[in-house]
Parts: C-alpha cells; structure tokens; sequence
C-alpha cells in the first residue's frame, strides 16, 4: 500500500496554534454570557442604590388639625383626600393606591370591646393581631385583594386611629411607608406636650415631648 500524498498530510496536520482557536470558540459563547451576567448585576445594583438615596431624600410633611391630638407623617407626594365637614388627615397617592387616614373619637370604651367590634367588622380578614395597655394592631388582606393596617390607642377618654390601605400585591412597594408612617405616629402629642410642659413649670426644668412608652409591632411580610 503505497504512501499518502504529501498534500493529505499538510491538510491533517495541526499545529497548537489551531487547537488554541479551536478551544477559543468552544469558550468565547461562556466568557460571553459571564460578561452579559456582570453587567446585569451591576445594573441591578446601581438601581438598587438609586432606590435606596430616593428613599433617604424622599421629602415628608406633618398633619396635625386644631380638633385633634395626633401627628402624622406622611411622604410629600401624596395628595390630600380631605371631604367637606372632615377636619382629620386623610391622603392618598396620586393612582389611589396607598391610602393612610388619622381620626380621632371621643369615646370611652374599653381596650377590648373596641377590639372586639373591629374584628366583627373585618369579619373574618385578619391575619395577625397584637395589642398592648393602651393599643391594637390589627393587619390582614379584605376579599378584593386589599392589605390594611390598622392601629388604634385609647387615653381613657378619646381613641386615635391609624389605618393604611394598599394591594396586597405591592406590599412590598409600600412597605417602606408603611414601617416609617408607623414609627412617626404620635396619638396624642398635643396632651403629651402639655403634660410635659405642666411637669417642667413644676419642677423648672425644660419642657419635652415623648412617645408612647410602648410601641406596636409593624406590618408582618405577605
């Protein structure tokens, strides 16, 4: 059997060079979808940290009323939603999404009777509840899909109100919202500040404001 032409063996012949581009090719779709993954992450990231300074620089306003107790705080984009003959603070975001109303009620009735009617009233839509000496929580999703945050204090003489609305599929679109507007709530600043300023003429020292000495819990995740 005679030998193979000298062509045929150039074609057959490799040199590392060949089997450097050949391992190039088999790599180059990999290293490829790492650099389109690198670059999703850090675009990711950078929105992330665009989200985080526009929640830090987010600009809140008070509301407080000459007939009420409270102070409430909420973000400065949300729009009044204020009825003729209510004087309590009422908001809502500019889609309706978000609703937060503070009220006040002269009333009595003790810590668990009051609690008691608000569970007959959401009949049923609860899904967590917790309650102090002067306070209730009440937080759950209604039939239509809404998630609600309820939080009423008691001074003996009047109750304060807090509720909050939104869907419960952005829950966690507001939640940040929710946490803050909770935290900032003051039932009843204005007797708090009066007692205060009571207790320092007595006793000559400066007057100060304090919180409730107790505080509910927040909004549990969905």
């Amino acid at each position: 059997m005679g030998s193979r032409p000298l062509t045929a063996l150039k074609t057959n012949h490799r040199s590392p060079s060949d089997y450097i581009s050949v391992a190039e090719c088999i790599t180059q779709p990999f290293r490829n979808r790492v650099v389109v993954a690198a670059l999703i992450l850090s675009f990711a990231a950078s929105i992330n940290v665009s989200a985080q300074i526009f929640k830090e620089n987010e600009l809140w306003k008070k509301c407080t009323t000459t007939t009420t107790h409270y102070i409430l705080q909420v973000p400065a984009s949300l729009v009044s939603a204020q009825t003729p003959g209510v004087s309590d603070c009422v908001y809502r975001s500019e889609d309706g999404e978000f609703n937060v109303e503070a009220a006040e009620q002269a009333d009595n009735q003790p810590l668990a009777m009051r609690m008691e009617k608000e569970l007959d009233l959401l009949k049923g839509t609860v899904t967590d509840q917790k309650k102090g000496d002067n306070w209730f929580a009440l937080t759950g999703v209604s039939a239509d899909g809404t998630e609600f945050y309820r939080l009423q204090y008691t001074n003996g003489l009047q109750w304060v109100s807090l509720r909050m609305t939104f869907p419960h599929s952005k829950a966690k679109k507001y939640d940040d919202w929710v946490d803050r507007i909770d935290k900032e709530f003051v039932p009843f600043a204005k007797t708090e500040e009066k007692s205060a300023i009571e207790k320092a003429a007595t006793a000559n020292k400066p007057a100060g404001v304090t919180k409730p000495s107790e505080s509910p819990i927040k909004v549990p995740p969905f």
